[in-house]
């Protein structure tokens, strides 16, 4: 049997094919890659709860890359420990970010003096890395 050309098929896949940003969400949303957990603190970075973008830097291994171990991935862009590889509008004022081994942002910040998380303490020993 075929789709006539307005069966909900025949339109969903020209939208697809002709609309970009339609296609992208869609996929996100099937994916689950558009899920956001609320964080649990209102003043929380507006980053934290999304998925993380696979980032890239300039040294070493992109996020995703770094994110097969399993564990948290500790970002300090302050402590120029790393830097990022291109343009990202979104993550240019951040200075440190923890992201959970599902890829989503546990933890962000813009501030140089905010107190690191309580799981990025304890893999350091209960110090804190400033």
């Amino acid at each position: 049997m075929t789709a006539s050309a307005s069966s909900p098929r025949a339109s969903g896949s020209k939208m697809i094919a002709e609309q970009p940003g339609f296609a992208r969400g869609l996929a996100e949303r099937l994916s689950g890659l558009s899920v956001r957990y609320p964080p649990a603190d209102p003043a929380a970075h507006p980053l934290t709860g999304l998925r993380a973008p696979n980032l890239r830097f300039r040294d070493g291994p992109c996020l995703l890359e770094r994110l097969r171990s399993g564990r948290h991935v500790e970002l300090d862009f302050a402590g120029g420990r790393d830097e990022l590889a291109g343009s990202r509008p979104d993550w240019a004022s951040v200075l440190a970010a923890l992201i959970r081994p599902d890829g989503h942002v546990a933890w962000a910040t813009e501030d140089p003096a905010a107190p690191r998380p309580s799981p990025w303490r304890a893999r350091r020993g209960g110090r804190d890395r400033s």
